[in-house]
């Protein structure tokens, strides 16, 4: 038994309905990616629900944007409260976005125009940690980083 316990629901009509012989349903999100059938790059973080969000993140700065591991761990993120959460009371925040307030002022506006409410974080404020390490296809290094947002590092010899 472990903390995760608290995934299931009561609720008939749910997937993740507590009945005999089921396990709950987990958050935990640790990816492996490849580019053209080579390892590119292995990433991973705690945070509960939000960890799909905030590897996807990193993963578009990185793929879409063309930057480095460590600049794309270390750019500002927003997170989305609107899935059900996997904790506590299981509430849905339809159209709630956590996001740091390191994000231009320009997005920030946008988000408000388009009607999101927006709760706002510290610099480095989510409670995710990534870390990610793979080969740079363009050299064949080593390369990797590790997130401000917690106690991480990222270490070669």
């Amino acid at each position: 038994m472990s903390n995760r316990m608290q995934a299931f629901r009561l609720d008939p009509a749910s997937p993740n309905v507590l009945v005999g012989g089921k396990r709950p349903r987990t958050t935990l999100t640790p990816t492996v990616v490849l580019k053209d059938g080579k390892p590119f790059l292995a990433i991973g973080t705690p945070g509960g629900d939000s960890q799909d969000q905030q590897i996807l993140l990193v993963l578009l700065n990185i793929l879409d944007f063309g930057l480095d591991v460590q600049a794309a761990i270390e750019a500002p993120r927003v997170n989305s409260l609107h899935p059900q959460s996997s904790f506590d009371d299981h509430r849905s925040q339809p159209g709630v976005l956590e996001v740091e307030r390191t994000l231009a002022p320009a997005v920030l506006e946008e988000l408000r125009k388009r009607g999101h409410v927006l709760r706002m974080r510290g610099p480095y404020g989510m409670a995710s940690g990534i870390v990610a390490a793979g080969v740079d296809p363009a050299t064949g290094k080593l390369r990797g980083g590790a997130d401000p947002r917690r106690e991480r590092a990222i270490i070669a010899y």
